[in-house]
């Protein structure tokens, strides 16, 4: 092999290597940043649905958040044609703010099996199974404070939001509707309504304004 080509070989390595580096480099400062240098724990979790489906979400644990020391809640439910990832920004702010935090994913989304038949009924349908079955788990565990849950939905991530309201009063303590057709300020709890003022579909075809 001539010199030349050695030469060549060699420095597409230190590229390749220089390129490897870089990319390991940025996704560890990318992990701290997301977790807060730590200070947030992020993992998937799987669970089955009392249909007999297995759904998943994205769950984060801030430090503060101890058997001793349990946080509150908070449930962020995405809109249609989504998944967790979409409210991953609202999740690490509030997990960094000191609340355990989970995402789940709606049937058919993200990690979560598709939906086909239920045996809970039209309103435990394939948008709230998986958040009723990610509710039960996350309150069961000793880390959370299991009657200070805060819940928020955005466009069809509503619907979930307002069941579980009403099967579990005693334990929500707040909701957010963000560009949902949820109008009806009929809970027991806090409620903010925010419709964009364009949002004519969630407004039945009135302009949206914040209540």
């Amino acid at each position: 092999m001539s010199e030349k080509k050695k030469a060549g070989i060699s420095n597409a390595l230190k590229a390749f290597l220089i390129s490897l580096v870089l990319l390991i480099g940025s996704s560890v400062l990318m992990s701290n940043a997301a977790s807060d240098g730590g200070y947030v724990k992020i993992r998937r979790i799987t669970q089955i649905g009392d249909d007999g489906l297995t759904y998943s979400g994205l769950m984060m644990i801030p430090k503060n958040a101890t058997n001793a020391n349990p946080a509150p809640v908070f449930i962020g439910c995405h809109g249609g044609s989504a998944d967790a990832r979409a409210m991953e920004v609202w999740g690490l702010e509030l997990a960094r703010r000191g609340y355990v935090v989970l995402l789940p994913d709606a049937a058919g989304g993200g990690s979560s099996e598709k939906y086909s038949v239920t045996a809970r009924g039209e309103k435990y349908d394939y948008i709230y199974e998986p958040v009723y079955t990610m509710f039960k788990y996350l309150t069961s565990l000793p880390i959370v404070q299991a009657d200070n849950v805060h819940i928020a939905g955005i466009s069809q991530g509503g619907n979930p939001c307002r069941s579980l309201a009403e099967d579990f009063p005693d334990q929500i303590k707040s909701i957010c509707f963000i560009n949902t057709n949820q109008t009806e300020p009929d809970y027991f709890c806090n409620v903010l309504f925010y419709q964009g003022r364009k949002d004519t579909v969630a407004m039945g075809g009135k302009e949206g304004i914040l209540v």
